[in-house]
Formats: C-alpha cells, structure tokens, sequence
C-alpha cells in the first residue's frame, strides 16, 4: 500500500512537473513570436533578459545583434551634402562626465564616471548572494578609470564583443550600449 502511494505521489509530481515545462516552454514561444519580428534593440534584449537560457536564446541574440548594427547606421550623423558638415541630427554623444540621457531609468541622468564608483543593480555573476554585491561599490572589485573602462567600451566595437551586448551588466544592458557609443566617439 505504502509502494503505491509513494508510485502516484511521484507520478503526480512527473506530471505537474512536465505540464510546468511545457506551460513555460509554450509562455516563451508566445513571447518569441511577439518579439521576433520586432524592429527595436530594446524588445529582443528584454527578451533575452526574461529568458537567458532559453529555447530561442540564440536567435534572439543573434537578431539584437543585427538590429543594433541598424539602428547604429541609422545614428551615424547626418552631414550636409554641400558642406559635409554635420547637421543638428547628429545623435546625442556620451561623454565620461556628462549624464547619460538615454538606457534604464536607474542609469540616465548619472555619468559613466558617477556610476563606475557606484552600486550595481543586478548581480555581477547570476545567482550571485546578496551579501556579496548588494549596496557594494563597484571599485570594490574593479580599478576603473576612465582608460582601461575604454578599453573595455572599445571591445563592444568588434563583432564578438557585439555579442556581449545581449549579456546582463550590473547597471542592464543599457549600459554596455552606451559604453559602446562613447568608444565610437573616441572615449571622450
């Protein structure tokens, strides 16, 4: 008797496990299709945020990817065609000491420089404690300055390091983009 309750205790537990599965299997594939044809940076990086590990992971990088070389050519500056002179449309520089102006509410309207010394959002390293990153200054683990922080923006200019633009940072992913602006604009 005790066998055959301990049979459909586990059977019950395979099942709801297996429809909890396929419940978040199916929740994700609804929001890839949502997502997918999507022509904004910003929705496919939500995506991979809300699903790192999933079933369309891969794809949904490889599509931030594309979609950032667009909108990147479509803020190269805009030049006047008898002057070559750069025209009001040029797009917002970011600068190491002035306030960022666009990404996540939590980062804009503070500098690069302000928020190398300050306390990550988001863990450093997923699933990460608490205790150990939480209200910590980022220069508690990092020498940053503004040389070697644009060394690293300057990496986010190659293909690969392009890809690492998907990739959770402490401040989000916002941050990285703007880091990847600066390094365009010489790491002023």
């Amino acid at each position: 008797m005790f066998r055959r309750i301990l049979s459909v205790g586990a059977i019950m537990l395979a099942t709801t496990t297996i429809a909890s599965a396929q419940e978040a299997s199916t929740e994700e594939a609804l929001a890839w299709e949502a997502v997918k044809d999507s022509d904004a940076s910003a929705d496919v990086f939500a995506f991979i945020e809300r699903y790192p590990n999933g079933a369309f992971t891969k794809d949904a990088q490889a599509l931030m990817i594309d979609l950032l070389w667009v909108e990147m050519a479509a803020a190269a500056p805009v030049t006047d065609a008898e002057t070559g002179e750069p025209t009001s449309q040029d797009p917002i520089a970011v600068t190491f000491s002035a306030p960022l102006t666009e990404g996540d509410p939590e980062i804009v309207g503070k500098s690069i420089e302000e928020l190398i010394v300050g306390s990550p959002l988001f863990p450093p390293v997923e699933g990460l404690p608490e205790s150990y990153w939480k209200e910590q200054d980022c220069s508690n683990c990092h020498e940053w300055e503004q040389a070697n922080l644009c060394t690293q923006a300057n990496t986010y200019l190659t293909d690969a390091g392009a890809e690492n633009l998907t990739k959770q940072h402490p401040y989000g992913g916002t941050f990285k983009q703007n880091l990847r602006v600066w390094a365009m604009a010489g790491c002023e």
